[in-house]
């Protein structure tokens, strides 16, 4: 890829803050020439707000912003009028309304000035639209009669129409099945100028030159693709793992040495005290040798107490360094699953949506074992309600589907984790779902396996309605695959679980997920996901699709 001298952007000590007035970001420095950059970052660290500042529509506190060239945007939420038509999303509603008049042979000096140099925009509307797949639909239709995917996918169209110079992408694969996803991925492998991308999703990561994160309310760059981030990751993990073990050797070698030390003063002051009792000595020395023990004994225990202070705060830093780049360690969820064990299966089933209307017709699924199954298909074609049928949430002629675990040990986690009360804090919540499975636990206990989901301490008493997706799903993880890790589920059921996760919680999912040994059947997108959870078969829900189908809610 070309690159230019003269940046599209220029982000100098940029520092935002919350309302309370602390900083959620401070001391920014960033350029974005003809390269495409992803920015990742926990969620809540500022990855939307960081995309505000440069596209101008948020002042920074501090710090200067400096763009040239046009500029493309796409934001997570846009805000439309109610009855908003695709022609306004795309923002050429008024442009298409002139070169209409026009063509009819109607038009003024009014629509003339409108059109300006765009006379070729109904052919790019046309291209831009076929991009994403939205060619079936027409300009005229209300924006809310359109699905989310094909609301992403109409924004994505509508920041190509100028043919930007620097593109500004906020989470862009949300809501979007494998199809679309692809088409993004492109987008971004072949973008000849300037972008920038905020995004969680991994594969998306690969097409980038370059990384930039969000680390402790700053940026940090890395080289390269998402691969490369990984491994200077790593690299990162193991220093900080090398360092926190010197630190805690140093601390042991300076608390054997101050006992050493001690020791020693202690035999020199024994052997004083003994020199005077037998009496050689006169008493004005006494008194001087006494004055120099006294002395020699603070100058050492304050020798002591520096080394002690310094030792233990070497020991902090490294601790503090070491967490910031730990993994979760998390030990096996066991479900007690023997190997062959019919768990669930349909037999020529019938799934019926609004009004009896055939949605999957001779559905044939088997399920044996703690096989790993993966859910495929486009958005709507009925991966979410063939999943409430095993679930039970959606009814089904009983004669077609066969139980092998009871229903006590099936888990269905939607992408919102509805399944935790929002008025309960996560302690709570762990301590019901413990008493639910009838474990003995002490509170001792389930703060320890919260810790070990990564939340510590005061973080277990937080709210549920108060957590972002990715701290959802994973103190849903928690209370489902127990706190003995003895009594997990036997069939866990997950709909679209890395929707809306940030790639801390993504991965921490992921590992959980890995330690748990019973039946797992999940309908996802994320490549990247199904690969590092072990799914050992796919199933395409297409291929039960009715002939006269077409998308309902899936």
């Amino acid at each position: 890829m070309s690159r230019t001298a003269s940046p599209w952007l220029v982000a100098t000590q940029l520092t935002a803050l919350r309302p309370d007035g602390s900083a959620l970001l401070s001391d920014v420095t960033l350029a974005v020439a003809n390269e495409r950059v992803g920015l990742i970052g926990p969620n809540g660290s500022g990855k939307s707000t960081l995309l505000h500042l440069f596209s101008g529509t948020r002042t920074p506190d501090r710090g200067v912003v400096e763009r040239t060239g046009r500029l493309g945007v796409l934001m997570q939420r846009s805000t439309l009028p109610p009855h908003a038509t695709v022609a306004d999303l795309l923002g050429v509603a008024d442009v298409m309304a002139a070169l209409a008049r026009c063509d009819a042979g109607q038009g003024s000096a009014e629509d003339v000035q409108c059109i300006g140099d765009r006379w070729d925009l109904t052919d790019r509307v046309t291209d831009a639209l076929a991009t994403f797949g939205l060619g079936h639909i027409p300009l005229d239709r209300l924006v809310h009669d359109v699905s989310g995917g094909e609301r992403t996918r109409l924004r994505l169209a509508s920041v190509l129409l100028d043919a930007p110079d620097l593109l500004l992408l906020d989470e862009p694969t949300n809501d979007l099945d494998a199809t679309h996803r692809d088409a993004v991925h492109h987008l971004v492998r072949s973008w000849p100028r300037g972008l920038l991308v905020a995004t969680h999703d991994r594969a998306l990561l690969e097409h980038v030159d370059r990384i930039v994160a969000i680390e402790q309310g700053t940026v940090r760059s890395y080289g390269g693709n998402w691969e490369h981030y990984v491994a200077a990751r790593d690299a990162q993990r193991l220093a900080a793992e090398r360092e926190h073990a010197n630190a805690l050797a140093t601390r042991d070698r300076v608390r054997r040495e101050q006992q050493a030390a001690r020791e020693r003063q202690a035999r020199r002051d024994a052997a004083g005290r003994r020199g005077r009792a037998d009496g050689g000595v006169p008493r004005i020395m006494l008194g001087m040798m006494q004055e120099r023990s006294e002395s020699t004994n603070a100058r050492l225990s304050g020798t002591i107490a520096r080394a002690q202070a310094d030792a233990e705060a070497r020991v902090r830093d490294a601790r503090a360094r070491l967490e910031e780049h730990a993994s979760l360690a998390l030990p096996p969820a066991r479900s007690g699953l023997a190997a062959g064990t019919l768990v669930v299966a349909l037999r020529d089933a019938t799934i019926t949506v609004v009004d009896n209307i055939p949605l999957l017709e001779h559905v044939h699924l088997e399920v044996r074992g703690p096989e790993r199954v993966a859910l495929v298909g486009a958005n709507g074609s009925g991966k979410s309600t063939l999943l409430r049928v095993l679930a039970g949430r959606h009814p089904v002629d009983e004669r077609v589907i066969y139980r092998g675990v009871p229903m006590s040990s099936v888990v269905f986690l939607d992408q919102h984790a509805t399944l935790l009360d929002t008025h309960a804090t996560i302690l709570d919540a762990m301590r019901a779902s413990s008493v639910a499975r009838g474990e003995r636990v002490d509170e001792e206990t389930l703060r320890a396996t919260l810790a070990r989901f990564g939340f510590r301490a005061e973080q277990a008493e937080r709210n549920v309605h108060q957590l972002s997706g990715g701290e959802r799903m994973r103190a849903a993880l928690a209370c489902v695959l127990g706190v003995t890790n003895e009594s997990a589920p036997r069939l866990l059921l997950l709909d679209e679980p890395t929707n809306h996760l940030d790639l801390t919680s993504l991965e921490a999912v992921e590992q959980a997920l890995r330690r748990y040994d019973g039946a797992l059947i999940v309908a996802s997108h994320d490549r990247h996901f199904l690969d590092a959870v072990g799914i050992t078969r796919i199933e395409s829900v297409s291929r039960w699709h009715p002939h006269t189908m077409s998308d309902y809610p899936g």
